[in-house]
């Protein structure tokens, strides 16, 4: 059996089959319990030489207080239980300690249990640390990224670049603002402290503003004039439905 998952994975619940060495049809083991004797789980990565083992007779095996919420086992143990003997015969689960899924340079992990006091022959299945995928490539080109964000450079929308141009000129023609707290903004009027254009005429008049945070988000209103301010540029706008800005509340002149 074959599981995949990410060098350095957290708080990790392990489930897998195990089968019953009597059964004549390939029947699931039932009834392993921790407390079986001659239990043992052993857990090597694969630039490890020695093999890391949890045993029934060594007191290393922790039972699960409720089956699929992760419990961090003690230093140097696991958890081991049965999941459910009707409905998925044979299934159990395994707890591990975080480290061990996060050794240096670790491709895999093999896991191996056995109890040859019951029904159980050595039986192993492999963990895939190598999972993730990191593209650095498109087309031949090398992609550029951030903390693991990518950079995005689109030449065309639709398969015309020209779109992708006036778009861009569309966006270039956007301002954001942030609304005052010393000036007393009404529902006709509010400053923006980071709009600071000193120009003696309206720049933005006739043009569109949406509230993009605060308790009136998603409100658009219209600009009637605008001017040096106290604190910023002041707008003058038609009424807001929700009444005054609060200050450190977010527009963008459409």
């Amino acid at each position: 059996m074959l599981l995949s998952r990410v060098n350095g994975w957290t708080s990790g619940i392990l489930r897998f089959a195990l089968m019953d060495n009597t059964s004549t049809s390939g029947g699931g083991l039932i009834g392993l319990a921790r407390t079986e004797a001659t239990l043992k789980i052993a857990v090597t990565a694969d630039v490890e030489a020695s093999a890391t083992v949890y045993s029934q007779a060594g007191g290393t095996i922790d039972d699960i207080t409720t089956l699929g919420t992760y419990a961090a086992p003690t230093t140097g143990h696991c958890r081991f239980k049965e999941f459910d003997s009707t409905n998925h015969p044979g299934m159990y689960e395994i707890q591990l300690l975080n480290s061990r899924f996060a050794v240096s340079n670790a491709s895999y992990l093999i896991v191996t249990v056995q109890a040859s006091g019951f029904k159980c022959s050595p039986q192993s299945f492999l963990i895939d640390l190598g999972s993730q995928v990191d593209i650095r490539q498109a087309g031949g080109s090398a992609i550029n990224s951030t903390g693991g964000i990518m950079d995005v450079d689109i030449a065309q929308i639709g398969g015309a670049a020209i779109r992708m141009t006036k778009l861009a000129l569309e966006l270039d023609g956007r301002i954001t603002g942030t609304v005052s707290g010393t000036y007393t903004n009404t529902s006709t009027s509010f400053e923006c402290t980071d709009i600071t254009t000193a120009a003696a005429f309206s720049l933005f008049q006739n043009r569109g503003f949406l509230v993009t945070s605060g308790t009136q988000t998603g409100e658009i209103g219209v600009i009637l004039a605008d001017q040096v301010g106290t604190s910023g540029r002041r707008f003058t706008c038609a009424a807001l439905p929700g009444g005054a800005l609060a200050a450190g509340d977010t527009i963008e002149i459409l």
